[in-house]
């Protein structure tokens, strides 16, 4: 058993690899193609070096975005003991879209807050975790440990800030609009290689967090009831998990975009491949997994021409697995 999940990791981890590759390779066809077709050439090796350099913030990026986003997803899933619910049902992209809207709206698009990519990045992570938070703060500790009813108000919450920002953005001017817009429609290609830097130590920082306690979320999978008897703090451990969750989805919203399904995809995959229970299996896969459809998705949309995005192609695929998901619990 243990040399069939080390054959699983080296299988994933080369498909993951290959996945990095595939996705410069397609970022050479789309802006040099006259090195991709003719590889021999002797300027080769010093333009894919440039290439390199100038595409290392976005891969940073997209590297520790997934792995975090995966391990949210997986700890978010553990704790509210269901399969299909991911941390994107807090309405996390509404709520970034609302702060960003609500910023010009009271203090213009050309105040230091929307126009400093650092101190805007900072201000709308700490609105959505504060959010979060406080609606963890609010409704679980009357309602004990209702995840459910939290998720609720969250749908509530993003079908809400969702509307205030239309309104917002009719009344304003076309300038302020389309500078609302462009930071609030977050892209990989957009991403700000400086902010990355500032960002990663702490992202890593998190999935650490959300990694080292592996062993309790095997138990905390077992329902609240055996984890309190096996010794567990299950309601201080889910409120811990909680605000990791929300630091976690707020700063990969705000540094990558929405990916709602990518963590339902990685987790829910990773389960079906290694037929295991143990997190600390679960997080190394499924964190692979999200490299892969994050990069191959990318790849795609670079050969494509741009005439879609990653966040498109993975809701798509995101969707309909979830559907098959519902259909085959139904059954």
């Amino acid at each position: 058993m243990r040399n069939n999940i080390w054959k699983i990791y080296l299988l994933i981890g080369g498909i993951a690899l290959l996945s990095l590759l595939i996705f410069y390779f397609a970022w050479i066809v789309r802006y040099y193609p006259q090195i991709a077709g003719n590889l021999h050439l002797p300027h080769v090796q010093s333009a894919i070096k440039n290439i390199l350099i100038e595409r290392s913030g976005q891969v940073v990026a997209m590297l520790t975005a997934s792995v975090l986003i995966a391990f949210s997803s997986l700890a978010f899933q553990t704790m509210t003991n269901n399969r299909i619910l991911t941390p994107s049902a807090l309405g996390f992209d509404a709520i970034y879209a609302v702060t960003q809207t609500t910023i010009v709206a009271t203090l213009g698009f050309v105040h230091v807050l929307f126009t400093n990519t650092v101190l805007n990045f900072i201000l709308t992570t700490v609105v959505m975790t504060t959010i979060v938070c406080s609606m963890y703060m609010l409704v679980l500790r009357k309602n004990k440990n209702n995840i459910i009813l939290l998720l609720l108000i969250g749908i509530i919450i993003s079908s809400l800030a969702s509307s205030v920002s239309n309104v917002i953005q009719a009344a304003m001017s076309d300038d302020a609009f389309y500078s609302v817009q462009a930071l609030s429609n977050v892209t990989i290609t957009s991403i700000n290689a400086d902010l990355v830097y500032v960002m990663v130590p702490l992202m890593l920082a998190i999935a650490y967090l959300l990694f080292r306690p592996h062993q309790t979320y095997d138990v905390m999978a077992l329902g609240e009831a055996h984890a309190t008897n096996l010794g567990v703090s299950y309601q201080p451990m889910s409120r811990k998990t909680l605000i990791l969750v929300a630091v976690a989805m707020a700063i990969s919203t705000a540094l990558v975009g929405p990916l709602s399904f990518l963590g339902l995809l990685a987790v829910n995959l990773a389960r079906e491949i290694s037929k295991r229970y143990e997190h600390k299996h679960l997080f190394i896969l499924s964190g692979l997994l999200a490299i892969i459809f994050l990069f191959l998705g990318q790849a795609l949309v670079e050969l494509t021409g741009y005439q879609t995005t990653v966040t498109t192609i993975i809701a798509l695929v995101g969707g309909i697995y979830m559907i098959f998901l519902l259909l085959r619990k139904k059954d």
